[in-house]
């Protein structure tokens, strides 16, 4: 069960030039999903993007936890952007069901 106060993200790995696809995936931040989307990124290789957006109500300490998570991708010439909303509720247009 996730917990209410969990954080969530939107993660899109986008592989680099001529290579077609992407992978995006949407959950609680827990280290299950952060190890899932640094091995998407990997195998991606060289010249991917990654897109992370983090909805959080404090996402200060959340983001700079987040950032050394994924360090390991911008040593290995994959570009990451962090992008971080202050808005605490239902996070990307899910129900709270």
């Amino acid at each position: 069960m996730i917990e209410r106060h969990t954080p969530w993200i939107r993660a899109r790995v986008v592989p680099g030039s001529g290579v077609s696809g992407a992978i995006e995936r949407v959950g609680p931040l827990t280290p299950y999903l952060t190890q899932t989307i640094v091995e998407d990124a990997l195998a991606a290789g060289q010249g991917t993007t990654v897109l992370l957006d983090v909805r959080w109500a404090d996402p200060s300490a959340l983001v700079e936890a987040l950032r050394r998570r994924v360090e390991v991708l911008t040593a290995r010439g994959i570009h990451v952007a962090l992008r971080s909303g202050e808005d605490g509720s239902t996070p990307f247009g899910r129900s709270a069901a």
